[in-house]
């Protein structure tokens, strides 16, 4: 099963340092499924926002922890220079997914008061956004508005984000680092006939392509 497939395919091309870039179609839309439940899984084939966050989206930006690092020390294209800063960001995030909660709970212990006058703040400053941005940004796009009622909501929905994140994290350090099994490379699939058969289509994909693509 692949985790941040798209962020596996930006960074595979960031290292083979050839300009290739990922381009997008409109007219190629691509079936998916967004989860219906937060916590229990309705169907076989369609998971829930939690297992998505915990064993998939958030755990596969702490399982490329090492490729973030690498592009942003070793890569220097023209076309590379632009994701420095994104780059920084994510990596600053990374961190404090680790620093989180054990410096809220450190806080909490030695000045419950201070911490929770925190949580509070934080708590109004993100409805005052979430109402603004709702009320005021989208006013003239009503089919893009939500009730005031989801609005009030959305700092409970953070706080749940926040902590399927930080389980992300513990999934990821248990089971895959510093284990970090790798998975079937793709030239292994082709070899299977795992591939779909578009993809081996030598009338599709250049020659010159194909060699760098199954490496």
């Amino acid at each position: 099963e692949f985790h941040g497939e798209d962020l596996q395919m930006g960074l595979i091309l960031r290292r083979l340092g050839r300009g290739y870039t990922i381009g997008v179609n409109a007219l190629q839309p691509v079936p998916t499924t967004a989860p219906s439940s937060l916590l229990y899984e309705p169907r076989k084939d369609e998971k829930s926002l939690a297992v998505q966050r915990i064993f998939s989206w958030d755990m596969a930006a702490h399982y490329f922890l090492s490729q973030y690092v690498a592009l942003l020390l070793f890569n220097w294209e023209r076309c590379s220079l632009v994701l420095k800063p994104f780059v920084i960001i994510e990596l600053w995030t990374l961190v404090m997914d680790w620093l989180r909660f054990p410096l809220l709970a450190l806080l909490m212990y030695t000045r419950w008061e201070d911490g929770i006058t925190l949580l509070i703040v934080l708590t109004l400053l993100q409805l005052a956004i979430t109402l603004i941005f709702n009320q005021f940004v989208l006013r003239k796009r009503a089919d893009l508005q939500t009730s005031v009622y989801l609005c009030l909501l959305f700092p409970l929905y953070n706080v749940i984000m926040v902590m399927f994140r930080f389980a992300g994290l513990i999934v990821n350090a248990l089971f895959f680092h510093p284990w970090n099994v790798p998975g079937t490379t793709i030239q292994d699939r082709d070899m299977e006939g795992q591939l779909p058969p578009n993809i081996l289509d030598d009338q599709q994909v250049p020659a010159n392509m194909r060699t760098e693509y199954w490496k």
